[in-house]
């Protein structure tokens, strides 16, 4: 029945298809997905193994003037403006929704039963759970202040207000309060970005079993108590950070939260061509805790050799304490291929380790050792990692993907996926189009839910394929304004990486005003799966770079 409603919408006038499979130790999945955009609708069917089962979704959605209908699989977002840590709150149901725009108020409801989907980029499936029924409500009362109203009624109710005052430019108050699960739930948080300091604070006090989502979901820490994040920049080649994050963790062994927490403080200095860092660390993970420090230097010895650094420590309370010292030269060959050689002292071992990158048209391959900071691993914290990362663009516009991650436990996981798109009816026509200058400009910008923009992400506006420059903007001027339709093609982001779409309008506007800031779109970066009784885990760090992981 979907594959008819898919071929049923394809006849009926669709511009874009999108194919993708392949398999995922990271997700624990394998499987492929279809899926049809027209110019107002969207359909996605997916199948395969996920956790050893056999497992299916879908997804139909259809723009009736300014609402949209949706039926099937939906992951529906649960963010507040005091998740200044985690902005990464989400869960899955199937059933109906509805979202609109009426009177400055954007609504959305849904009905239906609780999933137990995983986001994958491979495909979504999942099956049907519990009932449940969630509402959200949000209101700009005025250019500084923004209210919520977000209600999740299943086994146990969870009902959450909130509000956000912005009274100047990057900086934001926030607060936020109800019930999660039965438990009381109240937070509050400061985000304030200035020249010399970066700050962001946030407290939360909550019952000790709260969970803001009851039904089944992804596994996801809740930002406890006391949480702080300070960056100093005193002068333009010194800069001081230092902060506390604390976290709930479901046990679904137990069914009970677990606390977790990461202490640390860091110091970057640039002097004389020198790039110098050190970090301390005390973390706390299963009832244990581990001090830890880490310290960097680096240098370009000429403008296509570069040597960094790293001596790492940890001592875990009542343990001996472990280190290494790891360098990695790096060449740079030209503009298209470096190599780089690590040399690795551990336990009184020493070891040699080669990578580097290859950059074409048709070929992209990136091999580099990183270095992981792992609480979990309280014997020995520090871990180096290969990470690989190849993308090969085949006929057309298929391309093959693959990349190893590093999961909350320390283990090497991998992805691959092979992704195909094909255009037809007003896409295919629109190769040749001509655009023409005029004095209406289009503007779209696309950002992560850190407000950062996002190179290389591809969009559809009006059934031609686009791309956002350096600065996460796409511009195009045409002879008077216009509306178009947009769709945002997650799956062909070219930094390779698996996006998920927080926030995006249906339709944009061309404006002949200078000052018209344009549609903004909001993406997600979709987070690694978590084992089951641990948190989500490190994420990926540049060559030679440390990353924390927590529980």
């Amino acid at each position: 029945m979907v594959i008819a409603a898919l071929l049923s919408l394809s006849a009926a006038g669709a511009q874009v298809f999108e194919v993708s499979g392949g398999n995922s130790s990271l997700y624990q999945a394998g499987g492929a997905s279809l899926s049809v955009h027209g110019t107002h609708s969207d359909m996605t069917f997916g199948a395969g193994m996920m956790d050893g089962h056999f497992s299916y979704g879908a997804t139909m959605e259809k723009q009736v003037g300014h609402s949209v209908y949706s039926a099937g699989d939906e992951m529906i977002n649960f963010l507040l403006p005091t998740d200044v840590f985690d902005p990464s709150h989400y869960l899955f149901a199937r059933g109906l929704g509805y979202r609109t725009h009426s009177a400055g108020t954007d609504i959305y409801a849904f009905a239906g039963t609780s999933s137990s989907t995983v986001e994958s980029p491979i495909f979504q499936g999942g099956n049907f759970g519990k009932g449940m029924g969630f509402f959200s409500l949000k209101k700009q009362l005025s250019p500084t202040w923004t209210i919520w109203s977000d209600t999740l009624a299943s086994t146990k109710m969870t009902e959450i207000a909130a509000a956000q005052w912005e009274p100047a430019k990057k900086f934001v108050l926030a607060a936020s309060g109800g019930a999660g699960a039965n438990q009381p739930y109240g937070a509050g948080s400061i985000n304030l970005s200035r020249n010399w300091i970066d700050l962001m604070g946030s407290y939360v006090s909550a019952g000790q079993n709260f969970r803001r989502v009851v039904v089944s979901s992804p596994i996801q820490a809740e930002p406890y108590k006391g949480n702080l994040l300070v960056t100093l920049k005193p002068t333009t080649f010194l800069s001081l950070s230092g902060g506390t994050q604390n976290f709930l963790v479901p046990d679904q062994t137990t069914n009970q939260n677990e606390s977790s927490g990461v202490r640390s403080a860091s110091a970057n200095l640039s002097v004389l061509g020198f790039s110098l860092g050190g970090s301390v660390y005390n973390s706390s993970a299963l009832g244990e805790t581990t001090n830890a420090a880490a310290f960097t230097a680096s240098r370009d010895v000429t403008h296509w050799v570069r040597v960094m650094s790293n001596y790492m420590v940890s001592k875990p309370k009542g343990n001996t304490a472990t280190s290494t010292f790891f360098t990695t030269i790096t060449e740079t060959l030209n503009q298209h291929f470096s190599v780089n050689e690590s040399i690795d002292n551990s336990a009184g071992q020493t070891s040699i380790l080669y990578g580097g990158s290859l950059l074409t048209n048709f070929l992209s391959i990136t091999a580099n050792y990183q270095s992981f900071y792992v609480p979990i691993d309280t014997s020995s914290p520090f871990q180096e990692s290969l990470m690989l990362d190849v993308s090969l663009h085949l006929f057309g516009r298929a391309t093959l993907h693959g990349a190893t991650f590093v999961g909350p436990t320390g283990q090497t996981l991998y992805t691959t996926t092979v992704d195909a798109v094909g255009a037809r009816g007003q896409a295919a026509s629109s190769e040749g189009e001509q655009v023409f200058i005029g004095d209406a400009v289009l503007r779209v910008q696309v950002v992560d839910t850190d407000n950062r923009p996002v190179e290389g992400a591809a969009l559809m506006i009006d059934g031609k394929e686009v791309f956002t420059d350096d600065t996460g903007v796409f511009t195009m001027r045409e002879h008077r304004p216009r509306t178009h339709t947009l769709k945002v093609l997650t799956l062909l982001f070219l930094d390779g990486q698996n996006w998920a779409v927080v926030s995006a309008p249906s339709t944009i506007h061309s404006s002949r005003r200078d000052d018209d800031p344009g549609a903004v779109i909001v993406v997600r970066r979709i987070p690694a799966p978590a084992p089951t009784g641990t948190a989500i885990g490190s994420q990926q760090a540049g060559p030679g770079q440390i990353t924390v992981g927590g529980r």
